[in-house]
């Protein structure tokens, strides 16, 4: 019977001879046009229903068919978008070589020009000053060129984040243990406290890792004396709320609302380009979240930004 439905050819009349052979032979006593009637209807009934059943597994075999060709278009439509990204990646890339060869080219022969100027052995001592005021104009005019292309690519690449769900708490636990040897030679100490002992989010791993070596690097580099810096974790609605918070001089008021702002370097400037906490704030808003921070001479600093709740950890429970 398998054979006949794979063939599409209707089952019901051969289980309907069948069953009216055996109906007929159990009431071979009955009435003739009964004999006929039941076993026939018995038939058609019985046939219908084998009918039906065998164009519900062709339908189902086409569905199943079709389910397959859809996930391997998806696989294909999946793997053309890798390639197509990398592509873009490898193409900005070059780009940025290209771009800064072109615009170092000619700076990098100035100060090439202005050394071999130094050495000389009949340079008068303003000439010399002058040379080397020239080569460090040159080297500003590098560094900030670098800078800028630096900038332009981070913000790049933090125009489409990579958000996947993840445990905040670990994450945070694992960079605070990685950062305490390194502030740890500067006297400062980290610590990271959480009211919860899992708290999941969706975010960028990359960027909200860049997000705590920005702020600490910051903190270590402003603090201006030894202390402590505390990373607290908690959940404030649907939100994970982080307070980056340490211990050092701290900063005017009017100041710190000044601190994301790009290239901004205050009265404690420490030098650097002034982009470390503006792509701070980028990298937040890029994930979803909000950034704000506090501060007043002699009391520290505190930053503190949120990150949107994943809708549900491993275990199914929302946020925690």
């Amino acid at each position: 019977m398998r054979n006949l439905e794979r063939r599409n050819i209707p089952s019901w009349p051969f289980w309907g001879v069948a069953i009216w052979m055996v109906l007929t032979g159990l009431i071979g006593h009955c009435p003739v046009w009964l004999a006929l009637i039941v076993p026939a209807a018995a038939a058609i009934a019985l046939g219908l229903l084998a009918d039906y059943r065998a164009r519900k597994i062709r339908q189902l075999e086409r569905d199943l068919k079709a389910l397959g060709e859809d996930l391997e278009q998806e696989k294909l439509r999946s793997i053309q978008r890798e390639k197509e990204l990398k592509a873009e990646q490898l193409k900005r890339e070059e780009q940025l070589r290209s771009a800064i060869s072109h615009e170092l080219r000619m700076p990098l022969s100035i100060i090439q020009g202005y050394t071999e100027l130094l050495t000389r052995d009949d340079l008068e001592r303003a000439q010399r000053q002058e040379y080397l005021d020239k080569i460090l104009q040159r080297t500003k005019f590098i560094n900030d060129t670098l800078a800028r292309h630096m900038l332009n690519s981070r913000e790049r690449a933090m125009s489409s984040p990579d958000c996947h769900q993840m445990d905040l708490v670990a994450l945070t636990r694992q960079i605070t243990l990685d950062l305490s040897n390194v502030l740890g030679n500067k006297g400062i100490g980290i610590q990271c406290v959480s009211t919860q002992d899992e708290l999941w989010v969706k975010a960028d791993r990359d960027l909200l890792g860049k997000i705590f070596y920005n702020l600490a690097e910051n903190a270590g580099k402003y603090m201006g004396r030894e202390g402590l810096i505390v990373i607290r974790l908690s959940q404030v609605g649907d939100q994970a709320q982080v307070i980056f918070q340490d211990d050092g001089m701290g900063l005017a008021e009017d100041e710190t609302g000044r601190i994301f702002d790009l290239s901004y370097q205050g009265s404690n400037r420490r030098g650097g380009q002034g982009h470390g906490l503006y792509l701070v704030k980028r990298s937040i808003q890029a994930q979803g979240g909000d950034v704000s921070a506090s501060s007043r001479p002699g009391q520290g600093m505190t930053i503190t930004f949120t990150l949107p709740l994943a809708d549900s950890g491993p275990s199914g429970t929302v946020g925690s």
